[in-house]
C-alpha cells in the first residue's frame, strides 16, 4: 500500500528560521481550511473537521464543534477540483522532501504503544458514546431524512501560500 501526503505552504522552523516564521506572518498564516472526504468522485462530506480529542469530544477541558456536511451530485467533482487544485499548488510539497525518512524502531515503538492505547479504558470512552448515540443508531435504520438543498463549492484559492497576498475565495462551479 502506498499512501502520498502533502503539506500546503509549510513552515519549517529550525533555528535561526524560527524568527523568520515570526517576521514572515503573513506568509505563515497562508493555510489552507479547506477539508473534504471524497469516495468515488460519488460523494463527499466537507466541513471543519479536525483531528484531535478536543474536536471529537474526546478530550478534558475544552470542546470543540466541528460541522460537516454530506454532498452527492455535481458539487463533488467541485471538490474533486478544489482538491487537484490544491495538491498541484506550487506551495504544496510533498512530505518525503520535508522531513526525514522514519526510523523502523519508531515505527516499532508507536505500534507498541498504540497496542496498549486500544486495551485503555480511556480510550474507549468515544466508541462507547457512538454505540449508544441515538444519532447513530438513528442513522443506521435509515430513521434521518436527509435534507436536500442546491449546493455551491467554495474554497480557498491554493494560490494564497504563494508569494502574492490571497484574493477572493476559490470559485469551483464552473
Amino acid at each position: 500500500m502506498f499512501l502520498e501526503a502533502r503539506l500546503f505552504n509549510p513552515f519549517v522552523m529550525r533555528g535561526a528560521r524560527t524568527i523568520g516564521f515570526i517576521t514572515d506572518f503573513s506568509r505563515a498564516n497562508r493555510r489552507l481550511h479547506n477539508k473534504s472526504f471524497t469516495a468515488d468522485n460519488q460523494v463527499t462530506i466537507v466541513g471543519g473537521r479536525n483531528i484531535g480529542d478536543e474536536n471529537f469530544g474526546a478530550a478534558q477541558g475544552f470542546v470543540f464543534v466541528d460541522l460537516d456536511v454530506m454532498a452527492v451530485g455535481p458539487v463533488v467533482k467541485s471538490v474533486s477540483h478544489a482538491f487537484d487544485a490544491s495538491w498541484a499548488s506550487g506551495s504544496s510539497y510533498p512530505v518525503d522532501r520535508l522531513l526525514p525518512p522514519v526510523d523502523p524502531a519508531l515505527i516499532a515503538e508507536l505500534t507498541s504503544t498504540a497496542s496498549l492505547i486500544e486495551y485503555d479504558p480511556a480510550a474507549a470512552a468515544y466508541p462507547d458514546a457512538l454505540h449508544y448515540s441515538p444519532l447513530i443508531h438513528d442513522l443506521l435504520e435509515g430513521r434521518l431524512a436527509l435534507e436536500w438543498a442546491p449546493t455551491r463549492m467554495i474554497s480557498d484559492d491554493p494560490a494564497k501560500g504563494q508569494t502574492r497576498p490571497p484574493g477572493a475565495a476559490f470559485d469551483n462551479t464552473g
